[in-house]
């Protein structure tokens, strides 16, 4: 059997694909923790990996939990606080004008 071979421009690190297989799957379900399983079928159906892609995934989720990016339950994972702010994309935030600031110290003093 020949393997899909994958360039490493084409697809994220294992512990990003993780990260964003999380969060989609805690938006949609509205659980906190899940499976290894549900995790790999997301991975496999949103990204271009090999076929032995499963065992790269347990090595990640394994070094994700010790490095403390990820949280284990019994064999469901979640993502940790930690690996939120480092391997999520975060939203920057939008620098207040001189306007908006002053109006918002006006506001404070009035109170």
């Amino acid at each position: 059997m020949a393997q899909n071979v994958v360039s490493r421009k084409t697809k994220p690190s294992y512990l990003h694909m993780i990260a964003k297989a999380l969060q989609a799957l805690t938006a949609s379900e509205k659980k906190l923790y899940h499976s290894r399983y549900a995790i790999a079928k997301y991975i496999q159906n949103t990204y271009p990996v090999p076929d032995s892609f499963k065992r790269y995934l347990r090595e990640n989720l394994k070094s994700g939990v010790e490095d403390k990016y990820l949280f284990r339950k019994r064999d469901s994972f979640r993502l940790s606080q930690h690996g939120r702010n480092l391997l999520l994309p975060s939203e920057k935030k939008r620098r207040s004008t001189r306007k908006q600031r002053q109006a918002m110290l006006q506001v404070q003093r009035m109170r």
